[in-house]
């Protein structure tokens, strides 16, 4: 299930770097993308500092008998306002003017850039704005004559990838490939279950040195005994050394993304 919410997640995690460059002036553009990077960090923080707050309640609240309301069933509404303001604010943005040029709908590719000349300037009109065609980059009966459905969709992918396979771009793309990996490993992957490995680490009370996975071993011997654990009853309580080094970590993504 997590791979297959990764592989959901990867397309619109590095769209939205493209549709912002897109609508950025070419001077400005990487100022842009690593401010956008930046939320990166600002979420992890944000995370952190509500989990903290609402974490340390202890308060119950049953739900016509059948659902048991916890401080952390409201943490997670809260983490997903965010994304469902995000997504509301999506239906009012432009499509991409780059995405109607390839399809041939150039006309509404200059209604795009129109728009966009008038929110920046408020005082103008339409006829101020200098561009009044623009060159589409397929024709238009080339592009009503291509294939549809999902094998054409299949062969236009594969078309775009073969060049990013062959010199000069495939020792880029494998550098960008790493990168990407290391990130989201580091950010997503282990990040994922770093605030539980840290619950659980500092919640040994270990009197003597010992390894993450013998610290992690030690509080659940066997299967058994954990199912027997969360029968008996579920500890959703966190350390507060937590939220910490949530904090901390969120604090050096944003600093790094800054400084990059």
């Amino acid at each position: 299930l997590r791979l297959l919410v990764g592989m959901c997640i990867s397309a619109p995690s590095a769209t939205i770097y493209a549709y912002l460059g897109e609508f950025t002036k070419t001077e400005r553009r990487t100022m842009m993308i690593s401010f956008a990077s930046v939320a990166v960090g600002l979420s992890s923080i944000s995370v952190g500092t509500l989990g903290w707050i609402f974490l340390s309640f202890n308060w119950r609240l049953n739900l016509l008998d059948v659902v048991e309301f916890r401080p952390w069933r409201l943490l997670l509404i809260l983490y997903s306002l965010p994304g469902a303001i995000g997504a509301a604010w999506m239906v009012f943005l432009p499509e991409s003017p780059k995405f109607y040029l390839s399809q041939g709908r150039d006309d509404k590719a200059l209604a795009v850039l129109q728009r966009m000349f008038l929110e920046n300037h408020r005082k103008c009109t339409v006829e101020d704005f200098v561009v009044k065609r623009i060159t589409p980059e397929v024709d238009a009966e080339e592009a009503k004559a291509k294939p549809k459905g999902f094998l054409a969709v299949m062969g236009s992918m594969w078309q775009q990838t073969v060049p990013l396979l062959r010199r000069p771009n495939l020792l880029y793309f494998v550098v960008c490939c790493a990168l990407q990996f290391g990130m989201f490993f580091v950010s997503a992957g282990m990040g994922l279950w770093y605030p539980e490995i840290v619950n659980r680490i500092t919640s040994a009370n270990q009197s003597v040195p010992a390894t993450i996975c013998e610290v992690l071993q030690g509080v659940h011997s066997s299967d058994e005994d954990f199912v027997a654990y969360v029968e008996k009853e579920c500890d959703d309580r966190m350390t507060q050394d937590v939220f910490v080094y949530v904090i901390v970590l969120g604090s050096i993504y944003t600093f790094l993304y800054l400084a990059m």
